[in-house]
């Protein structure tokens, strides 16, 4: 189950940070989960965004400087839109004006596939038990994506990982600005704990089970 929201704003501080991966680390210690959590300050490339950006300012350009045509050729000015098309999509679709410029589906679309980038780089898909959990904030899209591994996400209906990604949104819009990515990972750490109670058998005390991934936050 996954999803995305656009109430995502501030970054996290580094203190909030290690009291989050303090809290990874009890819950693993007490049942089977791996969680991880990664925050990306990379948008994604809108490419789309960018072609439409670069059809306005065609339009604008060819307005404004209609009576020049004659003076300086059309075909060479449109000889470097089509450049620009071909070679320089991928560094304008992630300005500000292309992701302006990008419905939210598509953007959504992004965050999902960097989402899922993410899952197996951080060898969230390669854990043993295959019980994995991946929570993942862009913040230039103001979104997150959350994304459990498909065995785990089996153990529950679908409904129940709706109503986890509906607290997410909530935690994110009553939180104060800068405690939004902190409130809303100690909810989903909550709701995977409760979870982990009805579906999950718990470690024994004493039983030391190393991580299979990092608990610390991951910044990229």
């Amino acid at each position: 189950m996954s999803a995305a929201s656009n109430n995502l704003r501030k970054s996290i501080s580094e203190s909030d940070a290690r009291v989050l991966a303090d809290r990874v680390t009890a819950l693993e210690r007490r049942w089977p989960l791996e969680v991880k959590v990664v925050v990306s300050t990379r948008g994604g490339q809108h490419a789309l965004g960018a072609i439409r950006l670069l059809a306005l300012l065609v339009i604008v350009a060819e307005l404004v400087t209609w009576g020049l045509w004659v003076a300086v050729p059309a075909w060479g000015f449109h000889l470097l839109i089509l450049g620009l098309l071909f070679f320089g999509t991928d560094v304008l679709g992630r300005l500000p004006f292309s992701r302006l410029l990008t419905s939210k589906r598509e953007r959504s679309r992004d965050v999902e596939n960097r989402a899922q980038e993410s899952f197996l780089r951080e060898g969230v898909a390669q854990t043993q038990a295959r019980n994995g959990v991946l929570l993942y904030f862009s913040l230039p899209e103001r979104m997150f994506y959350l994304l459990p591994d498909a065995p785990l996400a089996m153990l529950f209906p679908a409904s129940e990982w709706a109503l986890a990604v509906q607290g997410l949104h909530k935690a994110l819009v009553e939180a104060p600005a800068d405690k939004r990515i902190f409130q809303s990972v100690m909810f989903l750490l909550d709701d995977l704990e409760k979870k982990a109670a009805l579906a999950l058998p718990e470690r024994k005390s004493g039983d030391v089970v190393p991580a299979e991934i990092s608990d610390a936050l991951v910044f990229e």
